[in-house]
């Protein structure tokens, strides 16, 4: 007997009553929201690692040059000190200029994991919205349109 307020159609090649497959419908919708959301939430936890990366990178390289601020003048000046001021000279500039290299890329790193996890948040909106099921927003708030960050001054 045929109930007409729920036919039967078929779904992903079953027959089945139209409830059925809209439960199972609303089921597979809401096992990709999931999915998606830890998707998003690990890369912005990637996101906020990497930052902390950088800047660790970036606090080792001033905390070197801190403390060999002075070194030239420690070297002395015999033919000894100057070889190896020359050495230090030479070496000292590039070893700087690669740790803020490092701390650079590990930094756009971490804004590429962003900015995925936006694209991310997007496709799935995009992939949704024929179901009319707007997705909640895993997105930290301040990653989120429309945040103002407060000012406290």
């Amino acid at each position: 007997m045929s109930n007409e307020n729920d036919p039967l159609v078929t779904y992903n090649g079953q027959v089945m009553h139209l409830s059925q497959a809209l439960a199972l419908q609303r089921q597979a919708i809401q096992s990709y929201e999931n999915e998606m959301a830890v998707t998003i939430e690990s890369l912005y936890s990637l996101n906020g690692a990497l930052g902390g990366h950088a800047a660790e990178v970036w606090s080792a390289k001033w905390q070197l040059d801190s403390d060999m601020a002075g070194i030239d003048g420690a070297i002395g000046t015999d033919d000894t000190g100057n070889q190896i001021r020359k050495s230090w000279n030479e070496n000292y500039g590039p070893l700087l200029a690669a740790h803020d290299q490092l701390a650079s890329n590990i930094d756009d790193l971490a804004s590429s994991m962003r900015t995925a996890a936006d694209q991310l948040y997007k496709t799935e909106c995009d992939n949704l919205k024929g179901f009319h099921v707007t997705p909640p927003d895993p997105r930290p708030a301040y990653a989120r349109p429309g945040f103002r960050k407060p000012n406290y001054f």
